[in-house]
């Protein structure tokens, strides 16, 4: 997986001169991979490339996103319908990593 965007809506909301705790969405994905389910379906590119939210609240750093597993359930996926759970497996070993689990 390859970082492909950042986007610091911190910093945003300080450009505009507001107040947000630090909130990062984080955007990575593998063209190898992705290219395919959008070939398959057009519409996947709604929900790729990957994306993450990191976000403060108190002190203490969250992370969440959504579950590539519902690609299968909204997108036609004729010949990747094993890559949405391949996805899943990947984000959710990704936040046990950031835990240190």
């Amino acid at each position: 997986m390859t970082v492909l965007a950042s986007v610091d809506h911190a910093e945003g909301a300080r450009a505009a001169g507001l107040e947000l705790a630090d909130e990062v969405v984080v955007f990575f994905g593998n063209p190898a991979v992705g290219t395919g389910m959008m070939q398959d379906d057009p519409r996947a590119g709604f929900d790729l490339p990957l994306q993450m939210l990191l976000w403060d609240a108190n002190g203490t750093t969250y992370a969440g996103y959504c579950d590539p597993l519902k690609l299968s359930d909204v997108f036609d996926l004729v010949d990747h319908r094993d890559v949405p759970a391949k996805l899943s497996g990947f984000m959710a070993q990704l936040i046990s990593d950031l835990r240190g689990e």
